[in-house]
């Protein structure tokens, strides 16, 4: 996404996003990193994000994304494979700006694409998961193995 900066000394800072026009009054000098930070925090705010699933497995992202812009104008396309075997994994997410985004929901969820029932609904936030991971297994005190009476692998207990 083209962005372009004009910073006036003693007047407001203006940028130009397609689409968009976004005046800041300038209180202090920005830094151009971070006030381009700032406006594209701003440009996503006016996007949404699609959850697409139900995808057929032989599905390609060039699919799904001209099949989303027939509604409008596709930002990005994630196209989620699995991490070990790079195999797509049947799911995407799709920004787009919002009325588009919800005149895509209406139209394609149950849409019926290459024999599946395609899920489209708009993505809820990535939930935070626990860190690490780990054994499992049985939570008594003769779990671990090992002949106690041996000076095995328990033989504390």
């Amino acid at each position: 996404m083209p962005i372009k900066f004009v910073y006036l000394e003693s007047a407001p800072c203006w940028c130009i996003v397609p689409g968009l026009l976004l005046v800041l009054l300038q209180t202090e000098r920005l830094e151009c990193g971070r006030f381009r930070k700032l406006v594209l925090e701003n440009v996503r705010d006016l996007n949404k994000k699609i959850y697409v699933g139900n995808l057929s497995y032989d599905s390609t992202e060039t699919q799904i994304r001209e099949l989303f812009e027939q509604h409008g104008k596709v930002e990005s396309v994630a196209w989620i494979t699995d991490r070990d075997t790079g195999r797509f994994r049947g799911f995407a997410f799709v920004e787009m700006e919002e009325s588009s985004a919800n005149a895509a929901i209406k139209s394609l969820n149950s849409e019926l694409i290459d024999g599946r029932e395609l899920r489209v609904n708009e993505a809820r936030p990535k939930e935070s998961r626990a860190g690490g991971g780990g054994g499992g297994g049985r939570n008594d005190r003769n779990s671990g193995g090992g002949n106690r009476n041996k000076g095995g692998y328990n033989s504390g207990w």
